[in-house]
Parts: C-alpha cells; structure tokens; sequence
C-alpha cells in the first residue's frame, strides 16, 4: 500500500508539472503572436514594385491607364501587341482635355513578326464628379501570321496553316464603381474583321489547303455587333501578382452577327459567373 500510494502522488505531481507546462507554453505563443500584431505594419510596395506598377498601367502596349496627367506626355511601350505575334515596342501619347476632366491616349506598336496594332482611348474618370467612368476605345489590328489547323477533332497538327487577320474594334463602356473592389457596367461595341492570305513563310496560306465549307468566313468579311453587362469583384491588393484577395467577374453578352449589309437572328451568349482563381494569402 506504501508503494501504491507514492506511485499516486508520483502521477499526480506530474500531471500537474505537466498541465503548468503546457499553460506557460500556451501563454508564451500568444504573447509572441500579441507582439507580432502589435509590430505587424500595412504592406508597402518597395521601389522596385511600385515601378513595375507603373510600368504595367503604362508602358504595356494597351494599356488602359484612367488618370489624368498634368500634361501632355509621350511614352515608349513594350509587350505584345498579340498573343503569337512575338516582342513588340512601340510609342503613346497620353494628354489631359477638356479642362483635366478627359484622358486622351493614341499608341502605335509593332512586333518583329510583322504585326502592328493602333488604339484609341478617351475616358472621363468621374463624370459630373461621381464615381461613374465613361469611355471610347478604338483599335486597328494587322495580325499576318495567325494559324489555323481546321475545326474540330479532326484538326491536325500537321495541317497548320497560316492567314492575315484585319480588325477594327470600337467600344463604347459606361462603367460604376460604388467601392473600390466593386465596379460594374455596360458596353456596346463594333468588331470588323477580313482574312487574307498569311505572310508566314514556314506553312502554306489557309486558301492552299482550306476550302471556304473547311473554312467557314474565309470569303466574307465578318461585322459582329454587341451589347454586355459585366460585374467585377475585386479584393486583390494588386494585380498581376497579388499577395491577399479574390477577384469574382461575371459578364452576360449578346452579339448580333452582320454580314454584308444583312442582320443575322442575334446569337446570345452568357458567361455567368466567370471566377478567376487570384485568391492567395501571401507573407
């Protein structure tokens, strides 16, 4: 019984060194984590993040930057003026009118390719002083060297073929922006489009190996007309490379399809919603 009774008090003395231990322990991480809070500051950008912010809301070939400078500015821009069209750099004139209230941007870019793309942009940031953004884009494309392999499963690699795409797009956006992560709005647009035959050297042209049944559009020109409602969700810190946040975009479209002068039956399509997985938590 002797034995028995100090093999108890034994138990009981650690159990209880152990219940102190893990309180201190307990206690000892959330004081660290109060410290922790206490030193935790708001992300700044460093200089090297802030220039290239900069540098993607201007120096991209279509950017679209809304702020209104103090004056007239010219700028050069690189990037891509499409994807497959190789490196591209080319020249912007960005300038304030009407008073401050409007951004006037033109730019010119072409790539080693032999694509070349023009854009047109005005935009009043705040109309009548609310948080309501107007805007005008136009765009003229020359894109030579696009591929084409054939439609559906049965396309095949080895069919690459090659065409001249021409384009001219006109948007017209009215856009909301109750919060700065919620933006929503509208948008009415023209595209025109033309085929032709492809400059690239490597694979023949899509009217040496596709018939127009193949082909659907290879003689026609293309007038498509638009009209969207979108909706953006944006708590991202930033774009491009964010450190915490989600973005959630929904659009619902209706594209009309003209085609020499005669309206087709509208054909509508709907994208809701469409979530981009930018949620991330970074340290």
């Amino acid at each position: 019984m002797r034995v028995f009774g100090l093999m108890v008090a034994l138990a009981l003395t650690a159990g209880i060194g152990l219940a102190e231990a893990q309180q201190t322990r307990a206690e000892e991480l959330e004081r660290q984590r109060a410290e922790r809070a206490r030193a935790a500051r708001p992300f700044e950008p460093s200089r090297l993040e802030k220039w290239a912010r900069w540098a993607e809301d201007t120096l991209l070939i279509g950017a679209a930057s809304d702020l209104v400078p103090a004056s007239g500015r010219f700028s050069p821009t690189f990037g891509s003026v499409r994807p497959g069209s190789g490196p591209a750099a080319g020249l912007a004139y960005t300038a304030p009118l009407f008073g401050r209230t409007t951004v006037g941007r033109v730019s010119a870019a072409a790539s080693l390719k032999g694509y070349r793309r023009l854009d047109g942009r005005l935009a009043v940031p705040r109309v009548a002083g609310q948080p309501i953004t107007l805007s005008s884009n136009v765009r003229y494309g020359f894109y030579p060297q696009e591929k084409f392999f054939g439609i559906g499963n049965d396309s095949d690699a080895r069919d690459e073929t090659s065409f001249l795409l021409g384009e001219i797009d006109s948007t017209l956006d009215v856009t909301v922006a109750p919060r700065e992560w919620l933006r929503g709005g509208a948008r009415v647009g023209y595209l025109r489009h033309a085929l032709g035959t492809g400059h690239a050297s490597n694979v023949p042209t899509i009217q040496a190996r596709f018939a127009e049944a193949a082909a659907p559009g290879l003689a026609d020109a293309g007038q498509f007309i638009r009209g969207e409602l979108f909706m953006d969700v944006d708590t991202r810190d930033r774009r491009g490379n964010p450190r915490r946040g989600q973005r959630y975009a929904a659009t619902l479209a209706r594209i009309r399809i003209v085609v020499q002068g005669d309206s087709t039956s509208a054909a509508s399509m709907s994208r809701l919603p469409t979530t981009f997985p930018s949620s991330s938590t970074r340290g």
